[in-house]
């Protein structure tokens, strides 16, 4: 087989970790350099019997890593979105942030810091942007900035679609009653002024002429015998339970209240009381599925994230190399190579021209190096298939190397803002006649130089650490935009 008859198909997964079926007129990515490595845990036996011949091995947890190079685009029809936008997604660069159409992507937040991306699949109603959604099981509230409608125009039947949502709160769930038949009339209610995600028990503790209660915090000491009035009744943390009546409990009835500051997996997101959806992830981070051609073998990779690390070099095609991690989806298939496909990716842009900034210098550089560098953590699951939930992304560390030639202090001073962790703004612009891809970092402290040489010529390799701004809650530190020049 052919290392030149390979083919990548990419499609960002609504259910995470279920295969969407991408397909060739669609999903198609323009790719070079591709290495699948299935990561297999081999486990040699460790029992000792009088013997130096090995045991029979066997295998643990499995998961699978592919990594390829592609040339940056635009599409072809659409400047503001370029062909690897659902890799880009999946890397932690969120393409919603400010606004639907203004192509920018800024590093994705866990806790709708700017905004988080939740996608559903059914429900009873159409949202529209400003609604204020509200997950049942887990009282974390958010205001709707913006809706991406998969398929039809409203929520119902088998409607997909992802909105993007702001600034999580925490108010109290659903109460769910766990322990008990009797009537079932706890609402709960106030703003959860708590720091950390945390579940209340309340328990009827007498049922009698006027039933009284008991409750914890997180399997704390209980507060017992609390008369139920029939109003709203305060418990902790600003959390309030209300009873719809006084009597008529059974004792023992139990129900379970959580605080969360993210949504859970496949909860109901409440418009309204008769108004719900069906959450199938709350992906901050979304997930795809990649599906990797070697001529006539197929991988189906499944529930992916990663990195991407970009190259801009001079007079070079810019390229964005990365790497992602999935679940593993067994032995590969035999399946025939597509001979057909749609490629959407305008001209690749070459990295030379635009205009390059650190602060209000235009240093002489040969190339720029950067990335998010995400922390990629397979989620280990007793009870998963191949001990693997799923992929996280735990942590980021973004960072921009340059390497400018060697000036005069007076002229370049890179050695005053080391030593004073000063901030400075960095900038540079990949351009053609139709299109510019922005690089843009507003802080940026130095993190290290390194005197060196290029062709003869003394420079120094600069580590630049974009850092959030302190007037915001983060999530603002380096942004990527696409847009149209003409």
């Amino acid at each position: 087989m052919l290392t030149e008859n390979q083919l990548i198909l990419v499609k960002i997964e609504q259910f995470e970790g279920t295969d969407p079926t991408p397909t060739t007129s669609a999903n198609f990515l323009a790719v070079s350099n591709v290495a699948i490595r299935p990561n297999l845990t081999y486990h040699d036996p460790a029992a000792q019997d009088g013997s130096l011949s090995p045991r029979p091995g066997v295998l643990g947890q499995k998961y699978m890593e592919i990594s390829f190079d592609h040339e940056i685009q635009v599409d072809n029809t659409n400047k503001t979105i370029p062909p690897c936008d659902a890799l880009l997604q999946a890397c932690g660069w969120d393409d919603n942030e400010e606004s639907t159409t203004d192509g920018k992507y800024y590093p994705a937040s866990p806790r709708g810091l700017k905004c988080t991306r939740l996608a559903f699949d059914a429900g009873a109603a159409e949202i529209a942007v400003a609604a204020t959604l509200v997950g049942e099981d887990s009282g974390a509230s958010a205001t709707v900035r913006a809706v991406t409608q998969q398929t039809n125009t409203g929520w119902g039947g088998t409607t997909t679609g992802v909105v993007y949502v702001d600034n999580i709160t925490r108010t109290p769930g659903l109460a769910d009653q766990t322990t008990g038949t009797g009537q079932s009339d706890l609402t709960m209610g106030g703003t959860y002024t708590g720091t950390a995600n945390t579940t209340f028990l309340i328990n009827i503790d007498l049922a009698a002429a006027t039933d009284t209660f008991k409750w914890n915090q997180d399997g704390g000491s209980w507060t017992e015998g609390v008369t139920v009035t029939g109003a709203a009744q305060t418990l902790a943390d600003g959390v309030t339970v209300t009873f719809g009546a006084t009597t008529g409990h059974t004792l023992s009835d139990e129900w379970t209240v959580t605080c969360n500051d993210t949504y859970e997996n496949n909860e109901n997101l409440q418009v309204s009381s008769a108004t719900k959806a069906v959450m199938n992830g709350t992906q901050w981070v979304p997930s795809v599925t990649i599906w990797a051609y070697q001529e006539d073998i197929l991988w189906k990779i499944t529930g992916a994230k990663g990195n991407v690390v970009f190259n801009w070099n001079s007079g070079q095609v810019a390229t964005g190399s990365f790497s992602m991690t999935g679940l593993y989806p067994g032995k590969p298939t035999d399946s025939t190579l597509p001979t057909t496909w749609t490629d959407s990716g305008d001209a690749p842009l070459v990295a030379m021209g635009g205009t390059l900034a650190f602060g209000s210098d235009s240093p002489c550089i040969e190339g720029i190096t950067f990335g998010l560098h995400n922390t990629i953590t397979p989620r280990v699951c007793l009870g998963a298939t191949h001990a693997t939930e799923g992929i996280s992304i735990t942590n980021r560390a973004p960072e921009i190397t340059i390497n400018p030639e060697v000036a005069l202090a007076a002229s370049e001073d890179w050695w005053t803002p080391l030593e004073a962790v000063s901030q400075t703004a960095f900038s540079y612009g990949l351009t053609n006649s139709t299109v510019d891809v922005d690089l843009s970092a507003p802080k940026c402290e130095i993190a290290g130089i390194t005197p060196g040489n290029r062709n003869g010529t003394d420079i120094y390799d600069v580590t630049l650490r974009p850092i959030r701004s302190s007037g915001s809650a983060g999530d603002d530190e380096i942004y990527l935009q696409f847009k149209a020049t003409v």
